[in-house]
């Protein structure tokens, strides 16, 4: 192997496509996110500094560059302004740090996404997608995966190769457009097959947010599907992950609670938010406290990052479970609601910064001519799916979710410009 081929090999364009396929694929290994993130940030910054000398001037050129360095700021700028009424302010600064080095990080990740990085990536996710699901039927069947992690016995919750947290089966459903929406067209009952396992082994987490993912995944692949036929199939499928409750005992216990909440007409019977909460595991009080939050600070919130520290200063119900800390000094941790979390932690204004940010992204989908939103669909449907308001959510800047989130959007924005750009592009 000569110098050239190793240059090659080692180019900026292949150490962000690697590091942002590691995004991925390297979550449940040693450093989780941290290593593919330092590596897209030394190439982003890289990147950057040879932009600036080229072109003479400080902000990246190219159309997704400008698009991103528009949707950052819709994030950070919120972030920022919240910070000095924040009430954990060391944690506030904390955050505004990391997400402004994350701004290098889309850099990288747009330079390795473009030309056909955007449609190779689709390849390897819905490689690994299927690896997880197969060693997530190895650890059901055997007791443990194929790296030796043991099965809950006790609540039966699949983790995979992700060592007890729940991750795989949220990047499974969030991210199965990307392997399913390319075969839809073509290949549409390949398409549907690898709905049940990969929606199967999702709800076996246990988590029934994922359900809904799997149903809201089915529902978008069904104006992709070739004929009438399919779609009936298809909508048929999508129920599947409920074949899997009975083998779920934490499944089927939230279930039930839920059912007994819904059914039970006995006398005494609890007031509709008691009634809701139970059937949300909680969330409604955890809704309820946040409002109070931005009722206090309706402009800035209570400091991004700081949910769980002012949680204890709104607690107004004696029945509050997370009224008081647990065993690692925690309350509530987070809202379990995107949109409810940033309300809470940067206020009216970060909320509306975040709608503007969406708001951005449909338009400039809708603006893009045919082919191009062909190219970005996989991406797009996957962002659709996490930004769905009626459910149960991860907070958007967490550590180990920001970046999947931001690789989807890069995918988007890489492949909308990848096929502006081409003058006569591919038929889909």
């Amino acid at each position: 192997m000569n110098w050239l081929t190793i240059k090659t090999y080692t180019s900026a364009r292949n150490l962000a496509w690697l590091a942002g396929f590691m995004l991925v694929f390297w979550q449940p290994f040693w450093g989780e996110h941290r290593l593919p993130i330092l590596i897209l940030l030394g190439v982003g910054i890289f990147l950057h500094v040879v932009s600036s000398r080229t072109s003479r001037s400080l902000l990246p050129e190219g159309q997704a560059e400008r698009r991103w360095g528009m949707i950052f700021l819709l994030l950070w700028i919120p972030c920022l302004l919240a910070t000095p009424f924040s009430y954990h302010p060391k944690g506030s600064l904390t955050l505004c740090v990391v997400l402004m080095l994350h701004y290098w990080v889309g850099i990288a990740l747009l330079h390795g996404l473009r030309r056909d990085g955007h449609a190779l990536m689709l390849r390897a996710i819905g490689l690994t997608l299927l690896f997880w699901t197969l060693d997530g039927f190895i650890q059901y069947a055997f007791g443990r995966d194929l790296f030796g992690l043991p099965l809950d016995t006790t609540e039966m919750r699949v983790t995979g190769p992700f060592d007890g947290n729940l991750h795989m089966g949220l990047f499974i459903v969030v991210l199965m457009p990307l392997l399913l929406w390319p075969l839809a067209k073509t290949r549409p009952w390949t398409a549907m097959l690898l709905l049940i396992p990969l929606g199967a082994i999702a709800a076996m987490a246990g988590a029934r947010a994922n359900m809904v993912f799997v149903v809201l995944v089915a529902l978008a692949l069904m104006f992709r599907l070739p004929a009438w036929k399919h779609r009936f199939v298809l909508l048929l499928l999508s129920l599947s992950p409920a074949l899997v409750i009975p083998f779920s005992p934490v499944l089927q216990e939230r279930i039930m609670q839920r059912s007994y909440a819904v059914f039970d007409g006995g006398q005494g019977q609890p007031a509709l938010f008691e009634r809701l909460d139970t059937i949300l595991s909680g969330r409604m009080i955890l809704w309820e406290s946040a409002g109070y939050m931005l009722k206090a600070h309706p402009l800035t919130g209570v400091g991004p990052a700081a949910f769980d520290t002012a949680y204890p200063k709104f607690v107004t119900r004696a029945n509050d479970p997370f009224r008081n800390p647990n065993a690692d000094g925690k309350y509530a941790y987070h809202a379990h609601h995107m949109y409810v979390s940033i309300a809470a932690e940067t206020g009216l204004i970060g909320l509306a910064a975040f709608l503007a940010a969406i708001t951005l992204i449909v338009r400039w989908y809708r603006q893009a001519a045919p082919h191009a939103r062909a190219a970005a669909n996989p991406y797009m449907v996957s962002l659709g799916v996490i930004a769905f308001p009626i459910n149960s959510q991860p907070v958007l800047y967490s550590g180990w979710w920001f970046p999947i989130v931001l690789l989807l959007l890069c995918g988007m924005l890489a492949a909308l410009e990848h096929v502006e750009d081409t003058p006569n592009p591919p038929p889909e």
